[in-house]
């Protein structure tokens, strides 16, 4: 019976996925699925309404699910909380209306995806093609649903930015169409093209005031409502924006006090940020970059199964972080691999930015990113059998397991030298500032200058950098600050789980025992591992 049950939970997450994919192609065709290659998505409000009307349809199945245990009610609880906050997000932030970025970054993201699988797929071109022809299509649809009187500045900025980010993915995609005789992909990117250049005007228009005489001046941020809302349903956080607020302050205090503490160890004369900015180069070539980052995550194998506290996992490759992802995210990425339906079917990657401070960070970014963070994190889920399990992530989970292993690495000495400890601690200050201006800035207390500027002021950061990493937060409501809570849990899981186990505690069990549960909440790991509070 119990199998049963379960079964109706995976089943209700596949239709949840289905659904999710048939709304956002771009996001299918990143996780490996095919089907949905050669179509752009469609977020005009009938079509949006359309979905929202599914969402809830799915919403009340799984609410009125019979279920059966402790262990599949949990999975119940993710996989709702889930839908619950994709409804949340499309019916109370309305990206579609009001954030040209929401349209262009999906853009950038399709046009991207096929250029990836031209040359991988025997129906790559045609798949590239029939893209490529729903732009102009797709940006009328943006010109007709966007109120850019509603939207805001900065916004508008970073969708100019990606719409000439998604003229340079057109005119990529047509040269390279072009080597395939039976195309001919000249006339759909010259109306991709147009088109594209057409929306640029427009938001340049608007941006300007040229118009009408007045700026846009829409309200950055969602609002604490929102935020609060999105805390609770993505990532069962019981505390509120202002409880975090002041426990955000206390954690940036007590971090300053032990980087002063730890510089002076060395060299008291000098402040911790001199002391790891020490043989910075800022002009490295990503292609020195990328090898010092495969050599990082070497060594960290090599540490890690000295000790034999997670399971051995390939490494993933480094490459440059796409161009278009420059404008909205100042911090690398990881993507996972391909999964399709079952199994892992491509290679995972990292791609580093372009930023002065790659050097800086490179270390507990591959630490974060690679192993034992977001990459070992990913590769356990991907074999896990339930699909909630497997598929579905709480920021706070995905986030906080990054930056738990950034501490741990600590802990177990990966850094033996104090400057190599000052660089892991200032990134987890630098992570930490994220998450207060990701709290202020949706509950309308920071700007995003002011963001910028506290960025550029206590991390000698670039002013394009430190854009970058404030548009980030203001795109992404709740995972800055789901991060930190996230490690703050984990640690205090950890905690938890050896005074039960006593003298028969094992590190290593500790890790396995959480990710068994994949990337659901971390309050709902407590809840799965006899924690509940």
């Amino acid at each position: 019976m119990q199998s049963a049950l379960v079964s109706l939970t995976d089943e209700l997450c596949r239709s949840y996925l289905d659904l999710r994919w048939h709304f956002d192609p771009a996001a299918a065709s990143q996780v490996g699925l095919t089907e949905h290659d050669g179509r752009l998505g469609h977020f005009d409000g009938a079509s949006v309404d359309e979905h929202l009307a599914a969402f809830r349809a799915l919403e009340a199945a799984v609410e009125e699910l019979d279920i059966g245990d402790a262990a599949d009610e949990i999975d119940r609880t993710a996989l709702l909380d889930d839908v619950r906050g994709t409804i949340f997000r499309l019916q109370y932030e309305s990206p579609h209306r009001h954030d040209p970025t929401f349209w262009a970054l999906h853009l950038c993201e399709s046009l991207a995806t096929v250029g990836r699988h031209l040359e991988s797929q025997q129906s790559g071109p045609e798949l590239a093609l029939s893209r490529l022809r729903g732009v102009p299509s797709f940006v009328e649809d943006a010109h007709t649903t966007i109120q850019l009187r509603d939207a805001a500045p900065p916004l508008i900025e970073a969708g100019i930015r990606l719409v000439d980010a998604a003229q340079t993915l057109v005119a990529d995609l047509r040269d390279r169409l072009g080597g395939y005789a039976e195309e001919n992909a000249d006339a759909a990117a010259e109306l991709a093209l147009d088109a594209l250049t057409s929306w640029r005007t427009a938001l340049t228009v608007s941006l300007s005031g040229d118009e009408d005489g007045q700026v846009a001046n829409g309200i950055v941020g969602v609002g604490t409502e929102q935020f609060d809302r999105l805390l609770h349903h993505l990532h069962a956080v019981r505390a509120g924006s202002a409880e975090l607020w002041r426990y955000l302050l206390h954690l940036e205090e007590e971090t300053e006090e032990e980087l002063a503490s730890l510089a002076a160890t060395d060299d008291p004369g000098r402040s911790w940020l001199d002391q790891i900015r020490d043989d910075e180069d800022p002009s490295q070539p990503p292609s020195t970059l990328i090898a010092e980052a495969e050599a990082e995550l070497y060594e960290l194998a090599t540490f890690l199964r000295d000790r034999d506290v997670f399971p051995s996992v390939d490494l993933p490759t480094v490459g440059v972080l796409p161009r278009y992802l420059e404008v909205i995210q100042g911090l690398p990425e990881y993507r996972p691999a391909a999964r399709g339906s079952v199994g892992l079917r491509a290679e995972a990657r990292i791609g580093l930015g372009p930023w002065a401070s790659t050097t800086r960070w490179l270390s507990p970014w591959m630490v974060e990113l690679g192993i034992p963070g977001l990459h070992q994190h990913e590769t356990v889920a991907a074999g896990l059998g339930a699909e909630v399990r497997r598929h579905l992530e709480s920021r706070l989970t995905r986030g906080g397991w990054g930056l738990y292993a950034v501490r741990l690495m600590d802990e177990l000495g990966f850094w033996p030298t104090t400057r190599g400890r000052l660089v892991a601690r200032s990134y987890l200050l630098l992570r930490i500032l994220l998450a207060q201006i990701d709290v202020g800035i949706h509950k309308h207390q920071i700007t995003v200058e002011g963001g910028v500027a506290r960025l550029e002021d206590r991390f000698d950061l670039d002013p394009s950098h430190a854009h970058a990493l404030v548009i980030g937060c203001l795109l992404q409501p709740t995972e800055a600050v789901g991060a930190i809570v996230g490690q703050r849990e984990l640690f205090r899981l950890r905690d938890d789980f050896r005074h039960q186990e006593g003298a028969g505690y094992s590190l290593a069990e500790f890790h396995a025992r959480v990710l068994s549960f994949g990337g659901l909440p971390v309050p709902l790991v407590r809840w799965g591992m006899d924690f509940d509070d």
